[in-house]
């Protein structure tokens, strides 16, 4: 049995379970999740190990891969610029990084919008060409879709890498919940680690 460290608020102690189960049988090796509400950290586990061979103990800072999951994270840090009035999102790209604006790009604007809010707002909608399946997205983020919706709220947004980690926020409860792992898995379209944790956190907040 692993020996899952760190920090757990006791209303989340459903995520601790649903944390120590992905372990016991869904193969994790290492991972780490996290769950803050109104910028407190709920939530900050770790467990496993950093290497296959489990020689390597897992570690609060422990760095791992996180593929496309960087993605949300480029694009909070630039919505927060604008929300700060350091970043003009209707401003050319040249104007931060000069070198953009060669061939024919100096008029390319950061974004023709501002705040953290244009994260919710439709960049495209239908069937994604590489992974073949229907999907709405926003600035750096998926949107709630169809029938089944990543979040009960609809101000809420998300995206996962390769192999399963995830990235949730839910804007209408002020909660983000994070997972990564070092245990790919196969597909590209979620997995089961990352839901299990995102339902027993969105349990622990109804209950």
């Amino acid at each position: 049995m692993v020996d899952v460290q760190g920090a757990c608020d006791p209303r989340f102690e459903t995520v601790r379970a649903a944390f120590a189960k992905n372990f016991a049988v869904s193969g994790d090796v290492g991972a780490s999740a996290a769950v803050m509400i109104d910028g407190e950290l709920v939530v900050d586990l770790w467990g496993g190990h950093a290497d296959a061979a489990r020689t390597d103990p897992w570690q609060r800072d422990t760095i791992v891969i996180v593929f496309s999951s960087t993605k949300t994270m480029t694009a909070l840090c630039a919505l927060l610029l604008a929300d700060r009035g350091e970043l003009d999102l209707h401003a050319p790209v040249g104007r931060y990084w000069p070198e953009f604006a060669a061939n024919g790009k100096e008029r390319i604007a950061v974004r023709s919008a501002s705040g953290c809010a244009v994260v919710l707002e439709e960049q495209a909608n239908g069937v994604d060409l590489v992974l073949g399946a229907p999907l709405r997205l926003g600035m750096g983020y998926g949107l709630n879709t169809g029938p089944r919706p990543m979040t009960p709220n609809p101000r809420s947004c998300f995206w996962g890498g390769a192999g399963g980690s995830l990235v949730v926020v839910d804007m209408d409860l002020h909660l983000v919940v994070a997972y990564a792992m070092n245990q790919m898995a196969g597909g590209t379209l979620g997995d089961a680690r990352a839901a299990r944790i995102l339902r027993a956190t969105y349990g622990s907040l109804a209950a």
